[in-house]
């Protein structure tokens, strides 16, 4: 199977967790974890950078937290605060306003595999969370401007906007 094709069995396995079948309401996370922050499906949130009052405040919930963050950004010691707070971390660094379907993938298939739990993507502004949780809402077959209506509250910087509507389109050519 091809690395989109299963991208987009993925992407429906997510669908069915999260019980996302059309429009996902957009509200705020009761529980304040960043400045930018934003709560896109029950029990998942996009936000900005998690500072160690943030960790702290959810201490003990059975969570995934995925940081997007790159080298230069990374807080250094959140995947051991993390861990240290009970919570379980994956790093998968997301550089600029990029997509990449491997990476894509994985978050997915993280997200598949920790079904009735709370998760929290981040990166330092929201901006590529954001991007990220619209290119999975693409896979699932959502329209573009749903995708960006979900999302619009992180994905402040118009490269990152350009970048959902590219790999949108790049969904929508024929395989070579």
């Amino acid at each position: 199977m091809s690395g989109t094709g299963r991208l987009r069995g993925m992407a429906a396995v997510l669908a069915a967790v999260l019980g996302l079948g059309g429009n996902v309401a957009v509200g705020a996370d009761p529980a304040a974890v960043s400045a930018a922050q934003l709560e896109v499906a029950p029990g998942v949130t996009l936000a900005g950078a998690l500072d160690a009052d943030a960790l702290a405040a959810l201490a003990g919930r059975d969570m995934l937290v995925i940081d997007l963050t790159t080298a230069g950004e990374e807080a250094g010691t959140e995947s051991e605060r993390v861990a240290g707070l009970g919570m379980t971390y994956e790093h998968i660094p997301v550089s600029g306003p990029t997509l990449d379907p491997a990476q894509l993938d994985r978050i997915a298939g993280l997200l598949a595999d920790r079904e009735g739990e709370d998760v929290i993507i981040h990166c330092a502004t929201g901006n590529r969370a954001g991007m990220v949780w619209a290119a999975l809402r693409l896979e699932q077959g959502i329209a573009l401007e749903t995708a960006l209506q979900e999302v619009a509250p992180l994905v402040t910087r118009e490269p990152v906007t350009a970048a959902i509507r590219a790999y949108s389109e790049g969904m929508n050519e024929p395989a070579d």
